[in-house]
């Protein structure tokens, strides 16, 4: 598996119709790097994605901060990573920087 699931996606999209996706959706949050499309999928969809602190908990476990570009940082995603206590002041500044580069 190379430490990424090439078709997360596919698990996020179906979390509603099937529990054992949604089961499957945090499990695999919780264990493996996320691939960059399903970062853009996740913050495109994140007001509605139930795994909002597994999502940032995954980003910060991974170091994966660098991977967000401007694209991905809509309001939402912003203000739920700027609040959220765990994520640290350095990767704050990385998604500030992200944010007013592009």
């Amino acid at each position: 598996m190379n430490g990424e699931i090439k078709k997360y996606k596919d698990y996020i999209l179906n979390v509603k119709r099937y529990p054992i996706c949604a089961r499957l959706s945090k499990y695999l949050l919780d264990t493996y790097p996320i691939i960059i499309e399903n970062i853009q999928y996740i913050c495109k969809e994140f007001k509605g994605f139930e795994y909002q602190q597994e999502f940032v908990e995954a980003l910060i476990r991974n170091n994966q901060f660098q991977d967000l570009k401007d694209k991905d940082l809509n309001q939402d995603v912003m203000n739920y990573l700027l609040t959220y206590s765990l994520v640290s002041i350095e990767n704050k500044v990385i998604l500030l920087q992200t944010k007013n580069s592009e």
